[in-house]
């Protein structure tokens, strides 16, 4: 496990988490290998994790099967979820979540040791402080985020919050993490929840709101060197309008998937928040987004690189 070394002088010891110890990781490493993603002595270890020993945890499992991954990161409402689950139930990648529920991230590393060799997807709502690091050591064949104007994101997420809420309070059904948002969500809320127009204004405008979610691309690229990954197309960013091109041209998909995570009832518009509002939500990303718009991906080149990534991988089972 001398891999421990070289990680305690870097990115993840300048956290107040505690680290690995080398015993601790190997006992972890065991469990999975033999399939115990679902043991539950292994998913209580898993829960003790802190971020960074989960992508301390993910970059020892990649050096140790030599499995094929690829990066993304995943700025919200911006096409992450329908792009990786649908990948992922049809069988094009192995998904890795890093911020997945505890039994879900102990049962994906599991998998890497158990399964055909697919690429490797990996991807979290983590900012690219904590796979910086991996990027710079090229434990992924390519790295990329989806981009999207930043307002748009806030009233796509404005909308799904509210979404979520109205279906938490009816009663119907939802999955762990849909319960967990919406008690998180319910406790910040000041002045309670409405299902209107004016309530989503008034949560765009919130502290709670600000706080949780504003700035979105200058709190996810975090990293002194993000643009110098970006120049140095180490980290791709792609526009979301291409995502579709991805489903065709990579994975063959001749009718392009439903998105997921998708809120149709719209309680909030671009039109509804005044200038003030706008500024205030992307006050840190105007500089932010004009780089990532001066450095978009072609098309055509992004699906070159995902091409061969995909081929690196199907080359690993011959």
């Amino acid at each position: 496990m001398k891999f421990l070394s070289g990680l305690k002088s870097s990115l993840f010891a300048t956290t107040s988490d505690v680290l690995f110890s080398e015993k601790r990781l190997e006992h972890l490493v065991q469990g999975l290998k033999k399939g115990d993603g679902l043991n539950t002595e292994i998913t209580v270890e898993i829960e003790q994790l802190s971020l960074a020993e989960r992508w301390m945890l993910l970059q020892h499992v990649l050096n140790e099967t030599k499995r094929v991954a690829f990066n993304y990161l995943h700025i919200p409402k911006t096409g992450g979820t329908s792009l990786g689950e649908t990948l992922a139930n049809d069988k094009h990648v192995d998904i890795v979540s890093v911020d997945a529920l505890p039994v879900v991230f102990a049962r994906q590393i599991s998998r890497l040791y158990n399964t055909t060799q697919l690429p490797v997807m990996v991807r979290a709502h983590h900012s690219l402080q904590f796979s910086a690091l991996l990027i710079a050591k090229g434990l992924f064949t390519t790295s990329f985020l989806t981009y999207r104007n930043p307002i748009d994101i806030h009233v796509s997420n404005i909308n799904m919050i509210i979404r979520r809420l109205v279906a938490y309070e009816a009663g119907e059904v939802l999955t762990e993490p849909e319960i967990q948002f919406c008690r998180e969500w319910l406790s910040k809320l000041t002045t309670g929840f409405a299902d209107t127009e004016q309530f989503a204004v008034k949560l765009a405008n919130s502290d709670a709101y600000l706080q949780a979610m504003g700035n979105i691309y200058a709190r996810n690229l975090n990293t002194a060197n993000w643009q110098k990954l970006v120049k140095q197309k180490s980290l791709l960013v792609l526009d979301t309008s291409d995502i579709d091109r991805v489903f065709n041209r990579v994975f063959k998909y001749e009718k392009v998937p439903l998105r997921k995570n998708v809120s149709h009832d719209k309680w909030l518009t671009v039109d509804c928040l005044t200038p003030e509002v706008k500024q205030r939500l992307q006050s840190k990303d105007v500089k932010v987004v004009d780089f990532l718009n001066r450095h978009l991906s072609d098309a055509d080149e992004f699906c070159i690189r995902l091409e061969d990534v995909c081929n690196k991988a199907r080359l690993q089972n011959v």
